[in-house]
């Protein structure tokens, strides 16, 4: 099940360093910030930026922050990428939490948002999120002494070699045996 997480953040830190001017080319730079989450989202973010500045006041970005905190009541850290532009004074960033980022609670996490902020903290962002069932699977031998035989008492052939390979073992096994 999909839920929406509605949280601000305020910048605690901007450590922007040009990594590469070169007169009549846009200007490339670097950003180390981090962040404070308030609301469905509880903790802080890690954030490192690429940026490249097309014209006076308007610029192209991408980057990755690690959270690290609390969403919907589970604790640990995940990562979001992201992607946006900067122009007229207001940022739009489209967000996404990595696939694999999460830690602890937050294992399994996918999700999407955004943001759009100006200069007036804090700034308010979403991010629709959910979880991946994981389902544990027995190793061969442990289902198979749990697995009733079929008619003939032998094992399905899914289970029957001593080392299956993956497609195997997700053939052999149903959530329901």
């Amino acid at each position: 099940m999909r839920k929406q997480a509605k949280a601000t953040f305020t910048l605690k830190s901007w450590d922007e360093k040009n990594y590469d001017e070169i007169e009549g080319t846009p200007k490339l730079t670097r950003v180390s910030a981090t962040k404070s989450y308030k609301g469905d989202i509880e903790g802080d973010g890690n954030l490192e930026y690429l940026m490249m500045y097309r014209t006076a006041g308007s610029a192209s970005f991408i980057g990755l922050e690690r959270v690290t905190g609390s969403i919907g009541g589970r604790s640990g850290s995940f990562v979001l990428q992201h992607s946006g532009t900067f122009e007229g004074g207001v940022a739009k960033v489209t967000l996404s939490v990595v696939p694999g980022s999460g830690t602890g609670d937050l294992r399994g996490m996918s999700g999407e948002g955004g943001f759009e902020a100006g200069h007036q903290p804090p700034y308010a962002m979403t991010l629709d999120y959910g979880f991946e069932i994981h389902l544990s699977i027995a190793s061969p031998s442990s289902r198979a002494a749990s697995r009733s035989t079929s008619s003939t008492g032998s094992l399905p052939t899914s289970l029957s070699t001593s080392k299956p390979d993956r497609a195997s073992l997700a053939e052999g096994f149903s959530p329901s045996s």
